[in-house]
Parts: C-alpha cells; structure tokens; sequence
C-alpha cells in the first residue's frame, strides 16, 4: 500500500502546486490594481462580492498544512494514517480561519479552490476589461479635447471657457463610472462625444477661416478694382453711345463702387476686434460681399457690353452697306438711281451724329433687297 499512498501523497502535492500557480495568477492580475482603493458600486459590486481572495489564501495554507502532515507520516501505520487524513475534511481554523471554506476532503478541498481561483480570474478579466475600454474611452475624448485646444490656440483665444466646462464633464463621467465599469452610462459618454466632436469641428472650421481670411480680403480688393475699372468703362462706352447713337435706350451709368468700397473697410475694421462668437457671422458677411461684388462687376460689364454693342452694331451695318455698295459695282449697278438714292439714304443715317440706328438698320436693309431684288430680275 505504501505505492498508493506516495501516489496520492504526489497527486496531492502537485494539485498544491498547481493551486499556488493560480493564486499567484489572481494577485498579480492587472485588474487587482485597479480595484485597490475604489468603492465598488452597481452590477460590478455585486460581481466583485462573490470573490474572497484572503479565504482562497486560507484554503491554501490549510491543504499545505495538510500535506506537511501526510509528508510527516512515518512508521507502520503510516498508510492508514494517510488514508483517514485523505477521507477526512480539511480542518480549518474555528476561530480564526475564514467562512465560506468547502467543508471537503483534500483532494476535492484543492479542485474546489482552484475552480473558485479560475472564477475569480474570469471576474478579474471582466472588471479589467469593462476598465480598460472604460480607459480608452477617457483617452479619446481627453484627445479630443486637445485637439479644441489646439483649435483654440490656432484662433489666438482663451480655449478655457470652451474647454473647461467639457473638461468638468469628462471628469464627472468617468468618476461616475470607474466605481461600476461594467455599467457604464452609454448616453452620458455619446453625449459627451458628440459635443467634443461638434466643438473640434466648429472650432477647425473657425480656424481654417481665419487661415483663409487674408486671401478672402484680397479678393474683395480684387474686386473693387474690377468694379471701379468697369465702372469706368461703363461711362465711357455709355457717354460714346449717348453721343453716336440716337436714342439709346441704356439704363443709367451707376457709382457703387464707393459704396461697395465703404462696406469693405468695414468689414476689415471689424475683423480687427473679433472675438471666437463673431467668426461665423463673419463668414457669412464676406461670403455675401464677395457675392454682391461679383454681381455688380457682372452689371457694370454688362453696361460696357450694351453700349459699345450699340457702336458695334453701327460699325457692323456701314460694313454691310460698303459691301452691298461693292457689289453694286461688280454688277455694274452702281449708277442707277434707286439704288444710289437707297444707299445715299443708309449712308446718310449710318455716318450722322447721333445715329438714328433703328432708321440705318432698316435702310441697309431696303438697299440689300432692293439690290437683291434687282439682281434676281435681271437673272430672270
């Protein structure tokens, strides 16, 4: 019988050692340090109140009592020493030692411990996983609230009363949540994203404002000087066309540029004592202006195009009638009266000063037909 009992005396030691094994695994678990010092709360709590790791350390110590004993075991009633220590369950101090110990024999004593140390292991995996996604979770809003600051600092303005209040609130969350990790208030924390990543936004906007805000100025001059060197054009086409034509029908010349000019100083006078709230609206200002400016470049423009249209189109009949007149002479035509009293008729309109060019378009056109007309007779 001695065989057996080294057998099992072995079988015994090694389940202690494999129980020391594990209970080294549950002190040095990552998620012991998270615990120290924090009063749990809620579902972690109730989770957390099942483990005893000073009992499961009590439970070691009284089955490594009971293997000294058994390693102490001499003499012939050795074996049936070993046997009733075997069958007997593991005493355990009444007094001292702690409640909750399995009232078992050693070897079932031992694969109870363990059991209950691989539980407290999944618990300790659950808390420090619910932890460090709860971590995770701090560093990103925490970077997200740098990168306000840095959004704030790019604006050259205060980011605290902006920042601060976030802050106050990201620090509120996750107090609130460290006691019970696993519970964690998922409204709280989107509500709180959401709004950092609003405010990252609105501020990089602002801030790319401010970047673009020199080359916006310039374009507005830009503008101003295309207005005012269209204006200028405008008068001048407007006061030829006044002279050489005839009842024009032109609309009015107009002098907005000092007006445009006027509104231009004052927006850059207010930029100069913007604060962080006045971008936007800012924004919108130039964004109108430049839309405004746009359109009176586009009507001034518009003016030059209408006037010297009407000198154009005076230029373009006295081309025609020439050309008619050319023709006239190759047909050998010249000479007759109703065709040179037609063209003396168009000429006298087209190179009068003011021009009636209504009257010129429909003689230059009396004199093509008539020309026209004649010739076809002639081919008939």
């Amino acid at each position: 019988m001695k065989a057996d009992t080294d057998r099992a005396v072995a079988d015994l030691a090694a389940a202690h050692d494999r129980l020391a094994a594990a209970l080294y695994a549950v002190d040095v678990h990552p998620a012991q340090a998270l615990l120290r010092g924090v009063e749990l709360r809620g579902a972690t709590a109730r989770l957390w109140s099942g483990v005893d790791v000073a009992r499961l350390w009590a439970g070691f110590v009284a089955i490594r009592a009971v293997l000294d004993r058994l390693r102490d075991l001499t003499g012939r009633s050795r074996d049936a020493d070993a046997a009733r220590i075997f069958a007997a369950p593991v005493p355990v101090d009444p007094v001292d030692g702690p409640r909750g110990l399995p009232s078992l024999p050693p070897v079932a004593f031992v694969a109870e411990l363990e059991r209950q140390c691989a539980a407290t292991v999944d618990v300790l995996d659950r808390i420090g996983a619910a932890r460090a996604a709860l971590t995770e979770r701090l560093i990103e809003l925490d970077t997200a609230l740098e990168a306000a600051v840095a959004a704030h600092h790019r604006l050259g303005a205060d980011h605290t009363p902006t920042t601060g209040p976030l802050q106050q609130r990201l620090q509120q969350v996750y107090a609130q949540a460290v006691p019970d990790p696993l519970t964690v208030d998922e409204a709280a924390w989107s509500a709180l994203r959401e709004e950092l990543t609003r405010t990252v936004r609105q501020l990089s906007e602002l801030a790319a404002l401010r970047t673009a805000l020199p080359a916006r100025l310039t374009r507005l001059d830009m503008l101003l000087d295309a207005l005012a060197a269209a204006e200028q054009r405008a008068h001048r086409a407007h006061d030829a066309a006044v002279a050489k034509i005839a009842d024009p029908g032109l609309p009015e010349t107009t002098d907005a540029h000092g007006r445009w000019q006027a509104a231009v100083a004052d927006l850059v006078r207010a930029t100069d004592a913007l604060d962080l709230a006045g971008w936007p609206a800012l924004d919108r200002r130039i964004t109108a202006l430049d839309r405004d400016l746009t359109a009176a470049v586009t009507a001034a423009e518009d003016r030059v195009a209408a006037a010297t249209g009407l000198l154009d189109r005076r230029e373009e009949l006295r081309g025609r009638l020439e050309a008619y007149r050319a023709k006239a002479v190759r047909l050998d035509r010249v000479e007759e009266h109703d065709l040179t009293e037609r063209y003396r008729a168009a000429r006298d309109l087209l190179w009068a000063a003011p021009c009636d060019l209504r009257a010129a378009t429909r003689a230059v056109f009396a004199y093509q037909q008539a020309l026209s007309g004649a010739a076809e007779g002639s081919a008939t």
